[in-house]
């Protein structure tokens, strides 16, 4: 089964240049296919392939599809590796130009799946990444609402000494917080 599964893979890649709508209907038959635990490898690869190829296309509402329709494949593999998998899908969409609302829309649907399958990490990062889109779409309230909710207090307390190991993102995103806390206090 794992061969058959990385032969389609093989196949599906080799024609992503030349017949790219061919391609990711194998790579989505791939993914989506009802596999064996040894034929997750190929598959992991396949979303990769996938999310890249949908990219390049510009496609990012089949890409927001392609997290919903992921979710049956997500209970079978590792969380590291399904934070792995979203992480890359939502990257892929903000490669996309002029996808911003789309990404908001995205985070905020992850958000909620993420908190339903109480897979915290993956929460925390993808609700980082919308406090991000939230400030460079200027609604700085829902930001800091955000921040305020998913920065914890460690790391509140560590980037105030100036140590930065928690999360760059976090860090990043903090002086933006306390920007927009001081001007609501005035």
């Amino acid at each position: 089964m794992a061969a058959s599964g990385e032969q389609q893979l093989e196949r599906a890649l080799e024609l992503c240049e030349a017949r790219p709508a061919e391609a990711a209907a194998l790579l989505r038959a791939l993914v989506l296919s009802p596999g064996a635990a040894e034929d997750l490898k190929s598959r992991e690869a396949a979303v990769q392939a996938l999310a890249s190829l949908l990219a390049k296309q510009g496609d990012a509402p089949a890409l927001r599809n392609l997290l919903t329709e992921l979710r049956p494949l997500f209970a079978l593999i590792p969380k590291a590796k399904t934070a792995k998998l979203v992480r890359l899908v939502i990257d892929a969409v903000a490669t996309v130009p002029d996808t911003t609302a789309l990404q908001v829309e995205l985070c905020k649907e992850q958000v909620a799946w993420t908190h339903a399958e109480k897979r915290t990490f993956l929460r925390h990062r993808v609700e980082l990444r919308l406090a991000s889109l939230y400030i460079d779409t200027r609604d700085y309230t829902s930001a800091l609402a955000l921040i305020s909710s998913c920065v914890p207090r460690a790391a509140l307390v560590a980037s105030a000494r100036g140590d930065e190991r928690h999360n760059p993102t976090a860090v990043r995103l903090l002086p933006h917080a306390r920007r927009v806390s001081a001007c609501s206090r005035r």
